[in-house]
């Protein structure tokens, strides 16, 4: 009782910071190093550890660990990506 109403607004990933930028939001969770924190006032909350998805059949898929320059210098895959990276 007496507890101020919230709205919720559900949005995609890399869409949290323009919400927060345009005023739709007041609060959000953004994910570094992938949302641009520039400007705000953040907390961390949580760190989570990176993975990687390979083809089937990959050499480096065998294994438990990996580096990330290893993953970074093959060529043949993709970049990681988030939806409308340029906004």
């Amino acid at each position: 009782p007496g507890a101020v109403a919230v709205d919720v607004l559900l949005c995609g990933p890399g869409e949290q910071a323009p919400v927060l930028r345009d005023g739709r939001a007041d609060v959000a969770l953004l994910h570094r190093p992938f949302d641009d924190t520039a400007g705000f006032d953040t907390e961390e909350l949580h760190t989570e550890g990176q993975i990687a998805i390979l083809p089937a059949g990959h050499p480096l898929g065998m294994r438990r660990e990996l580096r990330l320059a290893e993953i970074t210098g093959l060529p043949d895959l993709p970049l990681p990506r988030w939806p409308r990276p340029d906004g």
